[in-house]
């Protein structure tokens, strides 16, 4: 009998297979319990399990945790208090971006039963669309999960789960948390909670999925059922959903200090040789810049490119160089910025002359950096004359992607300073290199985005005559919607 409280006692591993593939995770116990033991999943998937009841064999190996272990401990943490809760049955994790990763792989690793929370995790991306009809969506697309799982269910010692079918005049939303009720009380051994990720890949309307889940919130969702979302920290669009029902949508930042977490497994996994030393220095940079600590930004950039002159590495010179600028115009230094992207520029030559056959993409994308901090400086007459050099560098290199991003630049900043000739005459040569790609390429080009810079030039100024013709040539470089595709970017 397993042990389903989770108290920690009683812990044995049991046949849990993940939906598609049957597999060997742990029973439902603790949600305290220690890490699982990957040699265990590889044993039941080689057909040895179930295991004994050996709480010797089981007892875990305390190993000393690395930063992204203990961050998913945090995870399971937060999952748990949330899951023991009675009351909420939404849990909104507002997710810094750095943070993402993490979260995503805490979630796909109690979906592929390598976690160690006692609970199943179930994501569904399906697009919301209709408000209406969302609820069935969802709960067909859970029937299509376990009609490709059912054997492996069956074979780990499960009956078959019969589809509850949608009640006569039942709402989407209560057909889909009683689907979800009674999908997880058949497989209670296997979990304790059936753990719900909505994670649309497309929302036709923001204001209706808030709606949407507010309704989900409200409805009789059994205490087996949880549901999670992720919301992004930048530009979070739940906020009405947890204000309008606090009680039943728990809602917690989620900021796990990745580059703290990075900068420690650096420093751990580095020994006295250079490349492990540079891998430091260059962490410290990276982590300083995004701190805006631009003082120690530059002593670990410093640091790193002692190393790196030492050794003759100038690619890695390049990219400190770049990570340098990066901190100085995250904090609105564009002249520093435009230097540091200048001494890539020069270390990429030199590496060039040294033999290196990525020196020059190297020296390209030193211009293209020049050009972006003084576009973001307002400084468009300079960021035009950049990224015209840019393209013709480019072109000389045979890089015909980098060639059509260099015109497509240097035209919005000659449109941008008011120059409509020049602006003219390097859409144009923006589209001849566009012209010049593959048709795959093209298709994943900007090259939509230049047709539309020469379109706003024919509006403003006196090429209106011409934009009939900028159209067709699109047309028959992209296809006739081409413009669908083409959003106004900078």
């Amino acid at each position: 009998m397993w042990c389903t409280c989770r108290c920690g006692k009683g812990a044995r591993r049991a046949v849990r297979p993940t939906f598609g593939v049957a597999r060997a995770a742990r029973p439902v116990h603790s949600r305290r319990a220690g890490p699982a033991a990957l040699y265990w999943l590889r044993l039941a998937a080689a057909g040895c399990g179930p295991f004994p009841v050996s709480t010797a064999r089981m007892a875990p190996v305390q190993l000393r945790k690395n930063a992204i272990e203990r961050r998913l401990e945090e995870l399971e943490e937060r999952w748990n208090v949330f899951a023991e809760d009675p009351t909420p049955r939404l849990l909104r994790w507002v997710v810094e971006a750095q943070s993402l990763a993490v979260v995503e792989g805490f979630v796909e690793l109690q979906r592929d039963g390598d976690g160690d929370v006692p609970d199943y995790f179930l994501r569904f991306d399906e697009p919301f669309v209709d408000p209406r009809h969302h609820g069935f969506v969802l709960a067909a697309a859970l029937e299509r999960v376990y009609d490709e799982a059912r054997s492996g269910l069956v074979e780990a010692g499960f009956g078959p789960w019969t589809s509850p079918g949608v009640l006569l005049g039942e709402a989407d939303v209560a057909a889909f948390a009683r689907y979800c009720a009674t999908f997880q009380a058949h497989h209670a051994p296997m979990m304790l909670r059936l753990a719900v990720v909505l994670a649309p890949e497309a929302v036709s309307d923001m204001l209706a999925w808030q709606r949407w889940l507010l309704a989900l919130a409200r409805a009789a969702v059994s205490e087996g059922v949880r549901f999670l979302l992720l919301d992004p920290a930048e530009a979070p669009q739940l906020d009405a959903l947890c204000s309008a029902e606090p009680r039943l949508v728990r809602s917690e930042v989620v900021d796990l200090d990745m580059p703290a977490a990075i900068q420690e497994l650096a420093n751990a996994a580095a020994g006295d040789d250079p490349g492990s030393q540079f891998r430091v220095h260059f962490v410290a940079l990276t982590n300083a810049g995004g701190k805006g600590d631009l003082s120690a930004a530059g002593e670990a950039a410093q640091r790193a490119l002692a190393i790196a002159t030492q050794h003759g590495w100038g690619a890695m010179q390049v990219v400190v160089y770049s990570a340098l600028a990066a901190a100085y115009l995250g904090a609105g230094h564009v002249d520093s910025a435009v230097a540091a992207y200048q001494a890539a520029r020069q270390a990429a030559t030199v590496a060039g002359q040294q033999g290196d056959p990525s020196a020059p993409t190297l020296v390209v994308q030193s211009w293209l950096g020049e050009g972006a901090a003084l576009v973001s400086g307002g400084r468009f007459a300079e960021g035009a004359t950049v990224y015209e050099a840019a393209a013709a560098v480019a072109a000389s290199v045979g890089n015909g992607l980098m060639t059509l991003e260099g015109w497509r630049m240097a035209a919005y900043c000659h449109e941008q300073a008011g120059d409509a000739d020049a602006a003219w005459r390097c859409g144009h040569q923006a589209l001849d290199a566009g012209e010049a790609l593959d048709e795959a390429t093209r298709a994943a080009s900007t090259l939509p985005f230049a047709g539309q810079g020469l379109l706003r030039v024919a509006q403003r100024w006196a090429y209106a005559g011409e934009a009939d013709a900028v159209r067709a040539r699109l047309g028959a470089l992209l296809g006739p919607n081409w413009e669908s595709h083409a959003p106004q970017p900078a």
